[in-house]
């Protein structure tokens, strides 16, 4: 039996019988340890915050610690605080367990990553398990004997591997590039700097740093000319050549090239370039004005957006290759697709791209980010925005609301959100009922895709389980706050309001959808 699933066991054997589970990547691995044993009672739960007191409730109701409360990392862990201080000053059981980066990530701007040792301060006893450093089993029982006698919260921290595993498509140094040891030693602008380096522009929220981007890339423009540079959506630099279907292309640039660094520019990426490049050996340059390297592992260098200008970069001749060909034949197979499923959520995503130019655009975490990223290739908004710090799907329509509160008078502001994000964030209407002068002037749509459940479990990490499916739609929420709703299922229904207060749910097709990422994946390939 593995570690986890022994541990699971003792927590049964203690009397904790039910979990109530948050889904999330990171956590899946728990939750599949406590499937495993078969023996617990599980209840699936949409937002922390309510399913923490969900939990207290339990342990309240059965006079004991009965149930215990998994959550996913980042601030998903943070939710719980409210039901951890109530559990603190009553000094009822509650056993929130958080699944976590591995030990050492804290402080390393990754994604979804915060420093959750001992978040919940003198409010909780703290414990904390490792994957990589499994408890003999004399010490595990002597750490659950030490639960027993808990009045109050609990927390404990586990530290996971990559739920997905690791999955290296691409190997960056064939020919004895910097290795992971070397790099510590990278400690100046006077290392040496990559003459051959892949470029990745992440995300960029202030108009200086924007402004100070656009000069560096101006300067190098005709050195850079034949090199596949990553510009996110969120990047704002729409008038910089983007890349799309990065994956496939990139693969091959790597091959043919083999590229001698990685020039991070701006916040964390959000592509699986990024996160595959954690245990790569390769040196990679940090310019972000968060201050955060946003990986785990050394780089070899991290500054500011402004120190882009403090080395003396040479950048050797590239001749073109094929990869912007390979990109447009992309383009018109996916084209193609979705022609032949018209009603499939990347459609739907793709035709929304097509309708907002000139719109302030927000990006809910999630499926829509993702997926407005890598297809969106014809959009021109105004300017992109999202949560992507640590934060998962929490506070995403009041961070929109707020955002659009703040805009130019007669601003055209679009919110695109999956129907998790919207169901974890009902209260942010209120208000519209309470200051609806704050949004008078503005046209404002949020735009939820209801996929019915969090399917990015179900395309990212093949768990049906964590999907959370439903059967439910927000006509009800948005009439009750007085904003008009329109429901679409077909892309003949397609229009985008501009004038005044909307909210739009569409209901993309499940079967199109996963017809298309089969034949995309086929033509891939």
């Amino acid at each position: 039996m593995e570690f986890f699933e022994r541990f699971f066991s003792h927590l049964f054997d203690l009397g904790v019988t039910q979990a109530v589970v948050c889904p999330g990547a990171r956590n899946s691995y728990l939750l599949r340890c406590i499937e495993k044993l078969g023996n617990f009672r599980i209840f699936f739960h949409a937002e922390e915050r309510s399913a923490s007191f969900f939990s207290l409730g339990q342990n309240q109701a059965y006079q004991g610690l009965s149930s215990l409360v998994l959550v996913t990392s980042g601030t998903a862990v943070s939710e719980c605080y409210s039901a951890v201080i109530e559990a603190h000053y009553q000094k009822l059981p509650l056993l929130v367990i958080s699944a976590d980066r591995p030990k050492g990530w804290g402080y390393t701007g990754a994604p979804q990553t915060i420093f959750q040792r001992f978040i919940f301060g003198e409010y909780a006893k703290y414990g904390e398990l490792d994957y990589d450093r499994p408890l003999s089993d004399s010490e595990l029982a002597n750490f659950i004997n030490q639960m027993r006698d808990v009045r109050g919260p609990l927390h404990i921290n586990c530290y996971l591997p990559d739920p997905r595993g690791r999955r290296h498509d691409i190997v960056w140094n064939k020919k004895g590039l910097a290795t992971s040891s070397a790099l510590a030693s990278f400690e100046s602008p006077s290392s040496p700097c990559p003459r051959k380096p892949l470029i990745i522009v992440g995300p960029i929220t202030h108009d200086h740093d924007k402004a100070v981007v656009e000069t560096w890339f101006n300067q190098f423009d005709s050195q850079l000319d034949g090199y596949p540079i990553v510009v996110e959506a969120s990047s704002n630099l729409p008038e910089r050549r983007r890349c799309f279907f990065v994956n496939k292309w990139l693969k091959r640039w790597v091959d043919e090239i083999e590229p001698d660094g990685i020039i991070k520019i701006g916040g964390t990426p959000l592509s699986d370039i990024w996160r595959d490049l954690e245990d790569q050996e390769i040196g990679v340059w940090n310019f972000s004005s968060t201050g955060y390297p946003g990986m785990a592992r050394s780089s070899a260098f991290i500054g500011g957006i402004g120190d882009l200008f403090l080395f003396s970069w040479d950048f050797a001749p590239m001749a073109k290759r094929d990869w912007m060909g390979w990109e447009q034949r992309a383009q018109e197979q996916f084209e193609f697709l979705m022609r032949r499923y018209p009603n499939a959520e990347w459609s739907w995503v793709r035709r929304i791209s097509e309708s907002i130019d000139d719109c302030y655009l927000y990006l809910g975490n999630s499926l829509p980010i993702r997926e407005f990223d890598w297809i969106s290739y014809r959009a021109k908004p105004k300017r992109v925005w999202s949560y992507r710090g640590v934060n998962g799907i929490d506070g995403q329509l009041s961070g929109f609301w707020g955002w659009a509160s703040g805009l130019p008078p007669q601003s055209d502001a679009v919110a695109v959100v999956g129907d998790l994000t919207a169901f974890y964030d009902l209260q942010s209407l209120w208000l519209f009922h309470r200051q609806p002068q704050l949004f008078s002037d503005k046209n404002l749509v949020m735009i939820i895709l209801n996929n019915q459940g969090g399917h990015i479990f179900r395309s990212y990490l093949q768990y049906e389980r964590l999907v959370n499916d439903h059967s439910l739609n927000f006509q009800s929420w948005a009439e009750m706050f007085q904003i008009d709703y329109q429901q679409w299922r077909h892309f003949k229904d397609f229009a985008l309001p501009r004038k005044g207060l909307h909210v739009i749910e569409i209901f993309p097709d499940l079967k199109e959808q996963i017809a298309m990422e089969k034949e995309w994946s086929l033509w891939r390939e």
